[in-house]
C-alpha cells in the first residue's frame, strides 16, 4: 500500500510528506511578514502552487483561506492603508499608568504602543513600516 490515501471523500489525494511541507510552509509565511510574490520568490516556489496548496489545507481543516491574503483580482483596487476609525465614549488622559494600544499591521505584525504616542508620530512610523510613501 502506498501512502498516497484519499481525504474526506473529496478525491483529493494527500502525501503525507506534501501536507506536511505546505503547512510548514504556510505557517513561515503566516510569521514571515511579506506578500505571497515575495515569499514565494525567495523560497523558489510557484505562486500558483502556493494558493492552491492553501485553499486544499483550508478545505481539509474546514476553514477559509485567510480574507486578508488572498490573491487580489486583477479589477480590485488594493485596499486603502488607512481606514478611517470612530472612537465612541472619552479616552483616558495620556499618563504613563494608561493601557498601551495595539495596531495590526499587513502579514500579521501587530505594533503595541503606550496611549501617549500622538497620531502623527503613528502616522509616520505606520508609513515607515509599510513602506508608504
Amino acid at each position: 500500500m502506498n501512502n498516497i490515501t484519499p481525504h474526506g471523500g473529496r478525491g483529493v489525494a494527500c502525501d503525507p510528506a506534501k501536507d506536511a511541507f505546505w503547512r510548514d510552509t504556510l505557517a513561515a509565511f503566516a510569521g514571515a511578514g511579506q506578500d505571497v510574490r515575495q515569499f514565494c520568490r525567495e523560497r523558489g516556489l510557484r505562486e500558483s502552487a502556493f494558493y492552491f496548496w492553501r485553499r486544499t489545507i483550508a478545505r481539509r481543516d474546514g476553514k477559509a483561506p485567510p480574507a486578508a491574503s488572498r490573491k487580489p483580482a486583477a479589477s480590485k483596487k488594493p485596499a486603502p492603508a488607512f481606514v478611517p476609525v470612530r472612537v465612541q465614549g472619552r479616552l483616558p488622559a495620556p499618563d504613563s499608568g494608561s493601557e498601551p494600544f495595539h495596531v495590526e499591521l499587513r502579514g500579521g505584525r501587530v505594533l503595541r504602543l503606550p496611549a501617549s504616542m500622538p497620531a502623527a508620530r503613528l502616522a509616520e512610523v505606520v508609513h515607515a513600516l509599510e513602506g508608504l510613501a
